[in-house]
């Protein structure tokens, strides 16, 4: 992590990460005051680690099933935001509950929910210009037996066995504060509503406009 490397960037990408790269500086002096620099160094693992998880697109590589799961799990950018929101939670997010953070099933059980819908609801409406990196595409090959549609079959099984993982998980003792466990399972909420009947980043105008206008345009009744 160096801000030096953006000069190797293609001119398309060196504003975003400069930005980027400012304002993880910026987070690691103010966390630094505060003794949480190890907060920021997490962060920054895991973006590294989401960047790798891109790399696949550009290679045209058809995985099998589990090797596809593996990437999708990160590449679903969860980890990365949720470490974010840690970062800003004060002393209930120490060391402790970084580490936690990296393998809990709760994480991989909300990251398995993004991963399938985002990638259901990209199908169908046909909107990722690298149809390869599919889950339903990757496992089409091997449901030539099932009755059910590959979208069908995804809808049925993995996204409820997420959120039944979720759910357990939520309601089991852990050694993390409770805030910290909210942090997954609200944003696990928001991405079910962006992608639940269709990518509503990509289609924000007929999905998800009704939605920012309540929270930023429209005056709440008092």
């Amino acid at each position: 992590w160096n801000s030096s490397a953006l000069d190797q960037l293609p001119e398309y990408m060196k504003f975003l990460c400069g930005i980027i790269s400012n304002l993880f500086d910026e987070w690691e002096r103010e966390s630094t005051k505060e003794g949480r620099a190890y907060s920021v160094y997490y962060t920054r693992e895991t973006m590294k680690e989401l960047a790798r998880a891109y790399i696949w697109f550009n290679r045209g590589y058809m995985p099998p099933v589990d090797e596809y799961l593996s990437n999708a799990l990160m590449s679903s950018a969860h980890l990365v935001m949720i470490a974010t929101c840690f970062i800003g939670m004060g002393e209930i997010a120490r060391i402790k509950e970084y580490k936690w953070l990296m393998q809990p099933k709760l994480l991989r059980a909300t990251e398995a929910l993004a991963g399938f819908i985002n990638d259901q609801t990209s199908q169908m409406g046909n909107l990722n210009p690298n149809p390869k990196l599919f889950i339903i595409t990757c496992i089409g090959p091997n449901l030539t037996k099932l009755h059910k549609s590959p979208v069908n079959r995804i809808q049925d099984t993995n996204p409820t066995s997420a959120w039944k993982d979720t759910i357990v998980e939520c309601m089991k003792p852990t050694s993390v504060s409770t805030h910290l466990i909210m942090r997954l399972l609200n944003y696990t909420h928001v991405n079910n509503l962006v992608y639940k009947h269709d990518d509503g980043y990509s289609t924000s105008k007929k999905s998800l406009n009704v939605h920012i206008s309540s929270l930023f345009i429209d005056r709440i009744p008092i």
